[in-house]
């Protein structure tokens, strides 16, 4: 093999290398992003649950959390 040839395959060699580092790097970055994604889906479920909660206190006062050992004489 020609020296030439020999640098043209050490840099495909190094390229294909630089390659696969930045893919694992996507990959990561990925996964990170599907994380957060999945939180903030978390958070918004969240808060879509305290306002019902809060909209089933007012409609049914008995069931907030201070009248609930009250009793009826």
């Amino acid at each position: 093999m020609e020296q030439s040839e020999q640098e043209a395959e050490a840099d495909d060699n190094i390229s294909t290398e630089a390659a696969r580092e930045s893919a694992a790097g996507l990959d990561e970055d990925i996964a990170k992003a599907e994380k957060e994604i999945r939180l903030l889906q978390l958070r918004k479920e969240a808060a879509q649950l305290k306002r019902e909660i809060g909209d089933l206190q007012r409609e049914c006062p008995s069931t907030r959390p201070m009248n609930r050992d009250w009793r009826a004489v």
